[in-house]
């Protein structure tokens, strides 16, 4: 039981710090819908394993991180699409931070919301995957 809060609260604390990292990400709560997306990938993340388990895959790190990239991508696309008042997406990019004496450069330009929406899921699955492993 324990185990499984802590891995509650890792990805909840995973997602927050990867949409405080993407500039499309628009916050009308500011740290609450942060929260808010947090708490919905890590619900994401435990069904995600449930429906692995139900399609009756074996336990592995491709399995996770496919059906939780999906069901990530599914679930912020929802709520970006139906509920824009708790959180939503707008187009990003990676990079272009201006430092004291220099300007990053424009790593990656993501102008589409889905491909925000989709950037969001994948690097907060592998990072959720990365924690699980380290972890065991």
């Amino acid at each position: 039981m324990k185990k499984k809060i802590l891995n509650l609260l890792a990805n909840i604390a995973i997602m927050y710090i990867v949409l405080d990292a993407i500039s499309g990400f628009k916050d009308p709560y500011k740290g609450v819908s942060n929260l808010y997306a947090g708490i919905l990938f890590a619900l994401v993340v435990i069904i995600a394993g449930s429906i692995r388990s139900i399609v009756g895959l074996k336990k592995s790190w491709v399995a996770k991180f496919i059906f939780g990239t999906l069901l990530t991508f599914g679930a912020f696309w929802l709520v970006n699409n139906f509920s824009p008042n708790v959180f939503s997406f707008t187009e990003s990019s990676i990079g272009g931070g201006n430092l004291i004496f220099f300007t990053t450069p424009k790593i990656l330009v993501l102008q589409d919301t889905n491909l925000v929406i989709l950037f969001a899921a994948l690097i907060g699955n592998i990072c959720s995957i990365i924690i699980t492993k380290l972890k065991h």
